[in-house]
C-alpha cells in the first residue's frame, strides 16, 4: 500500500466524523485538556484495540495472531478486534470511536482512506493514544503513527503475474480480478500486473475487472465473466479477497482445473482449492504476523519504547502451491514469532 489514492467527494464527511471524534475522545476525559491524563492511566492499562477496514477473508488469522501475542507478551487483557460491516472511513471512525469510549490506550488500525484516517490518527495520537498502523502505509507516519507493517502490494501483483505467465507457457490471455478502486489498494496491484505482462509480447489482459471485493457482488462477476469469455482465458490472476474466493468456488462447483489462476490470501476456500487442484497457488499474505507485531509494538509503546526500526516494516507475500499449501498456516505463524522473538532487540530503544 505504498501508491497514495485519495477518495473524492468525503470532505464534509470527514468533517463531521472528525467532530464525532473529538466528542467521544472528550467523554472519556481525553482533547485537549484531557491528554495528560490518559498518558498516566497508561502507565497502568494496556488495553489495546485492533480496527480492521471491513470484513474480508484477510482478517481471518488476527483472532489467533493477536491471542498469541497477547500470551507470548504478556498483554492484559486480550485486545478486541472489530470492523465496520463495509469499506468506509465514517464506519471505521465509529469503531475507532468505541474503542476510545472504552479507554483504549493504543490502536492497531489498517486505514480506510488516507486524508480521512490521518485525520482520525492525528486526533488519536494528540490525546495521548498510540497508533500502530497495519497493512496500508500511505501517509500514516504524517498522522503519527509509529511504525506500520505491510506487505508490498505492487510486488504480490508482479510476482503473481509472473508467476501465472509461466504456467500459461507465456502467451494467451490474461484476466485480473481487482480490487475496490476506492482508497490505497488497488492501484499498486493494477500496476504491478500490468508491469509484469508488459514484459510478455504475448501476453495481453483480457480484461481487468474491480470494484467487486464484497461477498455479494464477487461471485455474479465472476459467473458474467465466465459466461462472456470463458472460451477466451488462458490466466487469471486475482488481485483481491473476494474476488479470489469466487473464483475458487466457482473453478470448484464446475469442476474445471483447465485455467491457470493464482489467488490472493489464505482463507480456507481457498487453501481447499489449491489442494484439489481448482486453483494453481495463491500468494499468502502474513496477515498473521501483521495481527501479531502490530499488538506486540502496541504493548512497547505502552512501556515507553520508542521504535527505531524503518517506518515501513515489510512481511513479503509467499507463493504457496499444492505441495505447500497444507501448512501454510503453521508456516506463517512461525515467521511472525521468529520476527517476534527480535522486534524488541531490533528494532526498538527501550529504556
Amino acid at each position: 500500500m505504498n501508491q497514495k489514492r485519495k477518495l473524492r467527494g468525503r470532505g464534509v464527511l470527514f468533517s463531521s466524523v472528525a467532530g464525532a471524534l473529538c466528542v467521544a475522545l472528550t467523554s472519556v476525559g481525553v482533547g485537549a485538556s484531557g491528554a495528560n491524563t490518559l498518558a498516566a492511566k497508561s502507565a497502568v492499562r494496556t488495553v489495546f484495540g485492533v480496527v480492521e477496514p471491513g470484513i474480508f477473508p484477510f482478517y481471518a488469522p488476527f483472532p489467533g495472531a493477536v491471542a498469541a501475542a497477547a500470551k507470548r507478551f504478556n498483554i492484559v487483557p486480550v485486545p478486541k478486534i472489530s470492523a465496520p460491516e463495509s469499506y468506509d472511513q465514517a464506519l471505521e471512525n465509529a469503531v475507532v470511536n468505541s474503542f476510545v469510549a472504552e479507554g483504549v490506550t493504543g490502536i492497531a488500525i489498517q486505514p480506510v482512506d488516507v486524508g480521512g484516517s490521518n485525520i482520525t490518527i492525528r486526533k488519536l495520537v494528540k490525546a495521548g493514544i498510540n497508533v500502530v498502523a497495519y497493512a496500508s502505509c500511505d501517509e500514516t507516519k504524517i498522522g503519527g503513527a509509529k511504525v506500520c507493517i505491510e506487505a508490498s502490494l505492487y510486488a504480490d501483483a508482479y510476482d503473481a503475474t509472473v508467476k501465472l505467465i509461466g504456467l500459461m507457457h507465456q502467451k494467451g490471455n490474461i484476466v485480473e480480478l481487482a480490487p475496490n478502486l476506492a482508497g490505497s489498494v488497488a492501484n499498486p496491484r493494477i500496476q504491478g500486473v500490468a508491469a509484469a505482462i508488459k514484459l510478455y509480447p504475448h501476453v495481453h489482459l483480457l480484461e481487468l475487472i474491480a470494484n467487486t471485493d464484497s461477498p455479494t457482488l464477487a461471485p455474479p462477476a465472476v459467473a458474467s465473466l465466465l459466461a462472456a469469455h470463458k472460451n477466451q482465458i488462458n490466466g487469471v490472476v486475482a488481485t483481491a479477497d473476494n474476488p479470489s474466493d469466487a473464483w475458487a468456488k466457482a473453478m470448484e462447483n464446475e469442476n474445471d482445473k483447465s485455467i491457470p489462476s493464482i489467488l490472493t490470501d489464505v482463507d480456507p476456500t481457498i487453501v481447499t482449492a489449491v489442494a484439489k487442484g481448482y486453483a494453481s497457488g495463491t500468494m499468502a499474505s502474513n496477515a498473521y504476523g501483521q495481527a501479531y507485531l502490530s499488538v506486540y509494538s502496541l504493548k512497547l509503546l505502552s512501556e515507553g519504547c520508542h521504535y527505531t526500526g524503518p517506518f515501513v516494516f515489510n512481511i513479503p507475500y509467499i507463493f504457496v502451491g499444492k505441495a505447500a499449501i497444507s501448512t501454510i498456516y503453521s508456516s506463517l505463524a512461525a515467521t511472525a514469532t521468529k520476527i517476534g522473538n527480535t522486534w524488541k532487540s531490533r528494532y526498538w530503544a527501550c529504556k
